[in-house]
């Protein structure tokens, strides 16, 4: 009898789908450009810990220091209130593929610290449509420099200027000179 039930017991569990996901979903926001300055594009990354078919959240980032341009992916619906400063992301695979990021692209139009959170909205899902249990959201902040060709632009206009009025002045003071001898 106890053969029989532990045949059974293996049957049973082989042929039951288990879904397998993290009680936790871990929301991480990073970028990969070391450039940040006045009118570059800066891509950020929003990632997850786990394999997901479907995606809602909300990315809010700092509208006065960025403009969003693009994603990466094209099954995703992004309504990207510029005002405010939100994406909000919808993202569910059409062709059944899974992801573990969605990649965002900026321009950058001033100088300063522009800071980036997410918000879990409607959730995410795996491909059996299991959901976690709990969102640990993500945030980043960076620190967008001013244009350094504008700070050498002026630099240099500045030595230039600086050296026609120190050229002129030597030249009136020989001038000066040669008239007294």
């Amino acid at each position: 009898m106890k053969k029989v039930l532990l045949i059974l017991l293996i049957f049973i569990l082989g042929f039951v789908p288990v879904c397998v996901y993290a009680d936790t979903l871990t929301l991480n926001i990073s970028t990969n450009n070391n450039n940040v300055e006045i009118g570059n594009e800066i891509n950020v990354i929003v990632s997850w810990n786990q394999e997901m078919q479907a995606a809602d959240f909300y990315l809010n980032y700092d509208s006065e220091k960025l403009e969003y341009l693009k994603s990466n992916i094209d099954d995703v619906f992004i309504n990207n209130e510029k005002d405010n400063g939100v994406l909000k992301t919808a993202w569910f695979s059409i062709d059944d593929t899974t992801k573990t990021e969605i990649q965002y692209t900026f321009k950058i139009k001033k100088s300063g610290t522009a800071n980036f959170t997410t918000k879990v909205y409607g959730g995410f899902a795996t491909e059996k449509l299991g959901m976690p249990d709990n969102y640990e959201e993500g945030e980043l902040a960076i620190k967008i420099s001013k244009n350094p060709i504008m700070i050498y632009t002026i630099i240099g206009v500045s030595i230039i200027f600086i050296t026609i009025i120190l050229t002129i002045i030597i030249r009136n003071k020989n001038i000066k000179r040669r008239k007294q001898v």
